[in-house]
């Protein structure tokens, strides 16, 4: 019975220490989000994940794979941009493209799925050759994944990422404010940006009451951004919100990345509309 209650306290013990730790990496991250709305920083960077996708490149011996970073999750391509890095990855990852992580370099977390593995399928490459893989299942939690920017890491130079910027027309997002009546004045830059990203959230069914003055300031700022005509205002106020609704430091993450995916389908579907105005008129000419 003594051994019992001695693995059952070395158990617990364990679990506290994990519980710690996590809670350790959330208030992390919860203080450089706080940091970087200080500085305006997450504007810049969701604007450059608007207008720059992620291109296909070839790595070493394996062709057709792009940089894994850019296939992130919002929140994770931020965690690693706010980073200060534009490419990261896993140890292994490195080691794949014939880099290695330099000796006393230290982590950054980013947050990995865990998913139950799905159905097999059979995938045929551009050789005709059939591969078996199995597909993501249903995401169950997540898990701290630690990563490394290229600059801490040595090796083989790697070819650098093609860039295609998004073409953004100005005209045809005044032509979006004006179709969907907007009352502020385009020489008012930050409140008419911030009532367009607001009406934005009200079409993709989105906006809540309690959340909509955060969306619409850091929506505001990055639709600003897109447009080259960014501020670098500080967007305390919007993270301030949110951690006094949440309370925990779990919770305001979670807070968070609902705040920046809002806000980025809120300036997305503003630069969709506009393409499609700009293609009507291009082609009724």
């Amino acid at each position: 019975m003594a051994q019992f209650h001695r693995s059952t306290h070395a158990g617990s013990s364990s679990e506290s220490a994990r519980t710690e730790d996590r809670n350790d990496k959330l208030e992390a991250l919860v203080r450089q989000y706080r940091n970087a709305f200080q500085t305006g920083r997450p504007a810049g960077v969701m604007a450059r994940v608007l207008l720059v996708p992620p291109q296909r490149v070839e790595i070493g011996p394996k062709a057709n794979s792009s940089i894994p970073c850019r296939r992130w999750s919002l929140q994770n391509q931020l965690i690693c941009f706010l980073s200060g890095h534009t490419d990261a990855r896993g140890f292994r990852q490195w080691l794949e493209v014939g880099r290695h992580v330099k000796k006393s370099e230290t982590a950054f977390f980013i947050l990995a799925p865990i998913a139950k593995r799905g159905p097999k399928v059979e995938e045929v490459d551009d050789h005709g050759e059939t591969h078996e893989r199995f597909l993501r299942g249903q995401a169950t939690g997540f898990r701290w994944q630690a990563v490394f920017g290229f600059d801490q890491t040595d090796g083989e130079p790697l070819p650098p990422e093609p860039e295609t910027r998004r073409a953004v027309d100005a005209s045809s997002i005044l032509a979006v404010a004006r179709g969907w009546d907007l009352t502020t004045p385009p020489e008012d830059a930050s409140a008419w940006a911030r009532e367009l990203t607001q009406a934005a959230e009200d079409r993709n069914a989105l906006r809540e009451a309690r959340t909509a003055d955060s969306v619409g300031e850091l929506a505001g700022a990055v639709l600003l951004e897109v447009l080259g005509r960014g501020t670098g205002a500080s967007l305390a106020v919007s993270l301030e919100a949110i951690e006094r609704r949440a309370g925990t430091p779990a919770a305001t993450a979670a807070g968070f990345d609902r705040l920046v995916k809002h806000s980025l389908a809120a300036v997305t579907l503003i630069l969709d509309t506009a393409d499609q105005l700009a293609a009507d008129r291009s082609a009724a000419a």
